[in-house]
């Protein structure tokens, strides 16, 4: 995205929330999920506060996951900490999937270094 290497990744988080609810063709929730990925993986924390911004709004419920998967390799249990606030529900319950997934993951790949000395 080049609007976030220009302007940084609050750039296509604010571009995307001020896009009206009723696009075409379900753009807005797909940009949404773009943007959250983006973000996630350079900011995470401002990614969150995006994701926490759109509850409720169309095409937020797939935000949770998408951003657990960038957040629990960066920083593990400051994103799970944040899940763990979040309202229960079926997006939470896909975030904390996709998080102990990612970090199980990271964590046998981290123990397989290990063992192989490097």
């Amino acid at each position: 995205m080049r609007v976030a290497a220009r302007e940084g990744v609050g750039g296509p988080l604010e571009r995307v929330e001020a896009l009206p609810d009723d696009t075409a063709k379900d753009f807005k929730p797909h940009a949404m999920q773009l943007a959250v990925y983006v973000a996630a993986r350079s900011d995470p924390e401002q990614a969150a506060a995006f994701v926490e911004r759109q509850a409720g709004s169309p095409g937020a419920a797939g935000l949770e996951p998408i951003l657990m998967g960038s957040w629990v390799a960066s920083d593990a249990p400051r994103a799970m900490a944040w899940l763990l606030e979040r309202p229960p529900g079926a997006s939470r319950e896909g975030a904390l999937r996709v998080a102990l997934f990612t970090w199980l993951r990271l964590d046998t790949f981290t123990r397989g270094l290990h063992t192989t000395g490097l």
